[in-house]
């Protein structure tokens, strides 16, 4: 059965006031790492994004080639 809060507080040393302080700190951990995460998704998006068009004539000019050659 669950207990609450205020059980919980009575039976350790520290008050709500704390709990509260690492709860929000805990918070905005979480926020930077979904923040940063998102952000090298991003990044990594792009640079597949410039590959691809970096690649894309040689690509083209490959399969030109291979379809002239099999004709």
């Amino acid at each position: 059965m669950a207990e609450r809060i205020s059980d919980l507080f009575d039976r350790c040393d520290i008050g709500p006031d704390m709990c509260q302080e690492q709860g929000a700190q805990i918070a905005a951990q979480a926020r930077d790492l979904a923040y940063t995460s998102i952000g090298l998704g991003i990044l990594g998006f792009q640079r597949a994004q410039v590959l691809r068009r970096q690649y894309q004539p040689a690509v083209e000019q490959f399969v030109s080639e291979l379809r002239a050659h099999c004709r």
